[in-house]
């Protein structure tokens, strides 16, 4: 099974003929695996275009947008995941995080604006806690406040 999120939504396609399973699980456990971000209440986060992040439903429905902060000079949406409560973590190519909560909100952003190129790697435990790494940062973790 193929797993895509784009503008029709998320669709399923089964590896040996390519149609769509609109009967394929969606669980989170699966969702996980396949390196889909979504909000835990099935609906996904993709990247609209290099300055916009959306939240869209099955169908492809918008929910919100969240576009680049005033002054951002990188463009968003790489490295786009999610974690365990539902919240959406992503990158710019300056170096820069960013974290926004399942309703579109900023939770925080690690401003960074490098002027070359910068590929940050980030990932999270199970616990909440967000690791982030790129050249001349070593390894950042963030933790939520209770942790």
């Amino acid at each position: 099974m193929v797993y895509i999120v784009g503008e029709k939504g998320l669709s399923f396609l089964h590896a040996s003929d390519g149609k769509d399973r609109a009967e394929a699980p969606v669980d989170a456990d699966t969702l996980n695996k396949a390196g889909i971000p979504h909000d835990r209440a099935g609906n996904f986060y993709t990247e609209h275009d290099e300055f916009t992040i959306w939240k869209v439903d099955r169908t492809g429905k918008k929910i919100w947008s969240y576009s680049r902060p005033e002054g951002q000079t990188g463009v968003i949406g790489f490295g786009l995941i999610s974690d365990r409560q539902g919240n959406v973590i992503f990158t710019d190519t300056g170096g820069s995080i960013f974290s926004l909560d399942s309703n579109g909100k900023e939770r925080f952003i690690v401003l960074r604006n490098d002027e070359g190129l910068v590929f940050t790697r980030i990932w999270t435990d199970p616990d909440g806690v967000l690791y982030a790494s790129a050249d001349g940062m070593g390894i950042l973790a963030i933790a939520p406040k209770d942790k």
